[in-house]
């Protein structure tokens, strides 16, 4: 038996303990039949005292999350490239020992080539060319350092690179001897040597862009160059906040990485707030969202340049908005009830507007809107004055002076759901249009919707059609039990030590999360939050069910913030009982935090030997 049995044991453990004692507790409280509450709750007070907690755990959680994000130490000025005029260089010394060429991929200019190579020819004389090797820069293979174990002679002075497509990039190239030393050079383009004091590590993701990011870090860039884009499988607007980083900190991993973090820090106050506001207990909230700061996913997830955790922001967002409007009391103004309806509907259309998976999530809205709509036809009927005010409004209704409640709220609900989100979905398209080099926005507004469809059209083909394999690839059930991680990086390093790290829930939040949700499924449905949390988890987790793409583990993203709101219920029960049930809530937020420092090193790239990966690996299934 495998040592990496005992944690397992001990989390599955505490997962089944912690619910089998929420059970407990709900069965004590007679909590196991509630009442039907459509007309919401007066949602609890955050008070500055109950923020205290949520200022220590983003200190800490960010400071985790910055560690070793990414280096700057990247070239930032390229050597552009076009087949008529080839770059030459001219070695500093000769005879020379070059044995090694390292050179820095960048991204095209914005002509319609988005691929291309480079042919290598030496010279000793500078007029009869013999060739060396051919490098190739492919899609994946850009913000990279590249690795060429062929070089030219030594008695070569001269050497001459020729792209094969005009607009390709170079930022930088190093020629190395037998001990590593850098030979020095001169070239025609002054950009491939003007910054060779720089690192070059072609296995270090500090300095390389890896997984994904060779797709949304280049439309980012190309956003901000005012170029047509590479990757277009998904909306433009996660690239568009992506590229508020590469302003700021330039064209390197930190500047690609940086948003990211920063949302999916920001991620963690609204799901503060929703715990606070629906339970009133400063105890569940600071537990509930330490759970969620060191889960394992969101910590890998948004130090990864992909637009999921901006998704899962906005998702986060329009939920917790549409329950402040459920949660409205009677006696409330209207117009507050439809102003969190409007906050809702604009974090729908931004997530929109960033990836199709909160389009998912809308599906949910709708269960939700239901319960609005069915408050707010209920209301004010149970007493007679209500009555009477209602025949009073009937009557202007009749003269043509006032709308319904209903009706108002269908009417804003279209609004803000529909006019609102595709307004700002159009406008997120506002860098395709304007791009040069191929865009197929012809300077009209129906040239402009043309681009628009035609762009859906490709994304629904793109991602049905996805049906390629992958060695971490996963299907739905094995999120729902954590059992197939992805890889996303590992280099080994000299004396048997290893540095990876790939992305999955944490088990604990995983197994106790998915209990604490059959809870809420069995009683909780019809009380506090227990609706919104079904809602919130299902429609993210159903449509993969019948999706046919390929699929990985990180597409489970949005689910774990439904998770955590489900352990919050649970804990809530417990929080009422004995010194002993909160002993157990602090016990299980101790364990997730000892979880992610057991595993840190697969999280985080942290070098280790690979006897412990080899242990971190549970179930045998977990590539560490």
């Amino acid at each position: 038996m495998g040592v990496w049995i005992i944690p397992t044991l001990i989390t599955a453990a505490a997962a089944i303990i912690f619910a089998a004692l929420g059970l407990t507790a709900l069965s004590k409280r007679g909590r196991l039949t509630p009442a039907l509450q459509t007309d919401g709750h007066l949602p609890y007070k955050v008070t500055s005292r109950s923020l205290v907690p949520l200022a220590v755990i983003l200190a800490v959680s960010g400071t985790l999350s910055f560690w070793k994000l990414g280096s700057v130490q990247v070239p930032s000025s390229t050597a552009v490239f076009s087949p008529d005029e080839p770059v030459i260089i001219e070695m500093q010394s000769v005879p020379h020992s070059v044995s090694r060429i390292l050179w820095y991929s960048a991204i095209n200019t914005g002509t319609e080539y988005h691929v291309g190579e480079y042919t290598v020819s030496y010279s000793v004389d500078g007029d009869v060319w013999y060739p060396v090797t051919v490098w190739e820069q492919d899609y994946a293979s850009i913000f990279k350092w590249r690795d060429s174990d062929v070089g030219p002679p030594y008695e070569s002075r001269f050497i001459k690179i020729e792209a094969s497509n005009p607009g390709t990039e170079i930022g930088e190239i190093f020629f190395l001897d037998e001990d590593g030393l850098r030979v020095p050079f001169t070239a025609s383009n002054p950009a491939l040597c003007d910054e060779q004091e720089l690192p070059a590590i072609p296995s270090d993701w500090m300095y390389n862009s890896y997984f994904d990011e060779v797709y949304h870090p280049r439309t980012a860039v190309e956003h901000l160059r005012g170029i047509t884009p590479y990757e277009i499988t998904h909306p433009p607007l996660g690239k568009i906040i992506m590229s508020v980083g590469i302003r700021v900190f330039g064209i390197n991993p930190l500047g690609w990485r940086v948003t990211g973090v920063i949302i999916g820090l920001l991620t963690i106050i609204p799901l503060y707030i929703f715990i606070q506001n629906l339970f009133g207990k400063t105890l569940v909230s600071a537990s509930a969202a330490t759970l969620y700061a060191f889960d394992f996913m969101r910590y890998v997830q948004t130090r990864l340049a992909t637009v999921d955790t901006e998704a899962v922001f906005f998702i986060l967002l329009m939920y917790y908005f549409m329950y402040r409007a459920i949660a409205e009391p009677d006696k409330s103004s209207f117009k507050k009830t439809i102003a969190w309806l409007a906050l809702s509907g604009i974090s729908f259309g931004l997530g929109a507007a960033t990836k199709w998976i909160v389009i998912y999530g809308g599906l949910g809205l709708i269960a939700l809107w239901i319960i609005l709509a069915v408050k707010t036809g209920k209301s004010g009927q149970s007493s007679e004055s209500a009555r009477r005010a209602a025949i009073a409004e009937q009557t202007m209704i009749a003269t043509g002076r006032k709308l319904p409640a209903i009706a108002k709220l269908i009417m804003f609900s279209v609004v803000f759901f529909i006019v609102v989100p595709l307004i700002i979905y159009l406008l997120s398209y506002i860098p395709y249009a304007s791009a040069k080099y191929g865009a197929s926005a012809d300077g009209t507004f129906s040239g402009f919707l043309t681009m628009v469809r035609e762009n859906q059209k490709y994304m629904l083909r793109y991602h049905t059609g996805l049906d390629s394999t992958h060695p971490y690839s996963s299907e739905w059930w094995q999120w729902v039990l954590n059992l197939r991680p992805i890889l996303y990086y590992r280099n080994y390093l000299d004396g048997g030590a290893v540095s990876l790290f790939g992305t999955l829930a944490s088990p604990l939040t995983a197994w106790a999360g998915l209990l604490s949700l059959v809870l809420v499924m069995l009683f909780g449905l019809r009380g506090k939050g227990g609706a919104i949390i079904a809602a919130g988890y299902f429609s993210q987790l159903l449509p993969w069910v019948i999706v046919p793409r390929i699929a990985f583990a990180y597409h489970y993203f949005p689910n774990i913030v439904f998770l955590i709101l489900a352990i919050s219920w649970v804990m809530d029960k417990l929080a009422d009982g004995s010194r002993r049930s909160k002993l157990i809530i602090g016990g299980v937020t101790a364990l997730g935090v000892a979880l992610f420092a057991l595993f840190f090193p697969a999280l985080s790239g942290l070098p280790v030997s690979e006897s412990y990966t080899d242990w971190l690996s549970w179930f045998g299934s977990y590539p560490f």
